[in-house]
């Protein structure tokens, strides 16, 4: 995997930033249509990832994620009940 769970990473086109739960090596669900996937070719058979951000859970395409943080901060996420991030992977 390119993000194992713990994984500190944010999402290409919306730019927010999470850590990794798990991985799917297809989506659970039918994700024709999702915003963020237009581009996306075979979306339905590529590694989805559940990622926890500050507003939630996301359900990511491999694609759209990168490690760390966009905004130069090792995605590090900060708020109520959040816990941080330390070297890039949830501690």
């Amino acid at each position: 995997w390119p993000f194992p769970p713990g994984s500190s990473v944010s999402h290409l086109l919306f730019g927010y930033s999470g850590v990794v739960k798990s991985r799917d090596t297809k989506p659970r669900y039918d994700v024709t249509g999702w915003d963020g996937l237009r581009e996306v070719e075979g979306a339905n058979d590529k590694p989805f990832y559940t990622v926890l951000t500050e507003k939630g859970w996301r359900y990511v395409v491999e694609e759209n994620l990168v490690p760390g943080g966009k905004d130069g901060d090792g995605g590090r996420l900060e708020g109520d009940g959040w816990l941080g991030a330390d070297e890039g992977v949830f501690r």
